[in-house]
């Protein structure tokens, strides 16, 4: 009972100590991306992972966009390939929120970058700060909403760094935002067995050569906003009822933005997002993996597909697989 006790107090701690974090915009009820989406990136190299929130302002530039909890600025960047003009800052907490992808800055930022941009004016500009020189309470005014480099739809976007771990944190998790679900829904659309492409059918037989499957899933959103897709905030796979694989886009090291590829599969863009049911890779936001560990698959296999969204819609797909 002791040692539960410390655990429960452990938890507490944690979990209070990532709170009290505020919405940057008003009227935050709407997404435009979801953390952990897959993005190719600019030079179409890599499949990245987006490690951020895009918060709607209906399409709308120079909404206010205000800090989310009290803190010091560490730096202020402009015209950078990724982030745009954008702001870094610093909290008590070992997290550092990012305010990405600014049309313009306000207030004592814009004076500042005002006096510094006249000598390098629309060159890539980082201006850094020591710890208590530059300090924001919460809800003070950054700059407003826009497009900006990497960002091409007008909206509020943040990334919370868990600067201890060095992981991008899921936005969702701190800022329990009151979203609206506008009749979003989960729709298992594809599978691809060993590179051959399928209509997915639930009960449906999939043929598999080899030793081992490869399976991809094409999972979707449906919704009448169809310019919004999301990826899915947990994803659980069973093969005949047993758990061998769990995503769950809580945390994404920092070092691994540019693996994507770990989680998702070909053709997956930033509105189609097929997921691989049999990676090899362990690292997070992969939480759990047995396939590895199979050393060898039965003739016939049933598989059960669970897809949380970010809303809290659970949907099940299940299906077979046959070795030919």
């Amino acid at each position: 009972m002791k040692v539960l006790t410390i655990c429960l107090l452990l938890l507490f701690t944690v979990l209070n100590g990532f709170s009290n974090y505020q919405a940057p915009v008003a009227d935050a009820h709407e997404l435009v991306s979801a953390f952990g989406e897959a993005r190719m990136s600019n030079d179409l190299k890599n499949l990245r992972f987006f490690m951020g929130l895009g918060i709607s302002t209906n399409e709308k530039t120079g909404v206010l966009v205000q800090t989310m909890k009290a803190g010091y600025v560490e730096k202020i960047v402009t015209h950078h390939p990724y982030y745009g003009t954008a702001v870094f800052i610093n909290h008590s907490d070992n997290t550092q929120t990012r305010y990405i992808g600014l049309s313009r800055l306000t207030g004592s930022f814009m004076k500042l970058f005002e006096a510094v941009n006249v000598e390098f004016e629309d060159l890539p500009l980082t201006i850094t700060f020591d710890q208590g020189e530059f300090e924001l309470e919460q809800g003070q005014p950054i700059g407003f909403t826009g497009v900006s480099s990497f960002f091409k739809i007008p909206a509020a976007y943040i990334e919370i760094i868990d600067l201890q771990t060095n992981q991008a944190i899921n936005p969702l998790n701190l800022l329990k935002l009151d979203l609206k679900p506008l009749g979003y829904g989960i729709a298992f659309k594809r599978i691809r067995v060993n590179t051959q492409e399928y209509e997915f059918s639930p009960g449906a037989v999939y043929p598999f050569t080899g030793e081992k499957p490869m399976v991809d899933m094409l999972i979707e959103n449906t919704s009448a906003r169809s310019e919004f897709k999301f990826a899915l905030s947990q994803l659980r796979v069973k093969m005949d009822g047993v758990p061998v694989l769990t995503i769950q886009m809580d945390r994404i090291p920092l070092d691994l933005q540019d693996k994507a590829n770990r989680v998702y599969g070909e053709k997956t863009n930033h509105q189609t997002f097929w997921y691989r049911l049999t990676t090899p890779w362990t690292s997070a936001p992969i939480v759990e993996n047995e396939i590895r560990k199979i050393e060898a698959f039965n003739d016939k296999i049933k598989v059960e597909v669970e897809a949380t969204d970010v809303f809290g819609t659970i949907q099940i797909a299940e299906f077979w697989l046959k070795r030919r």
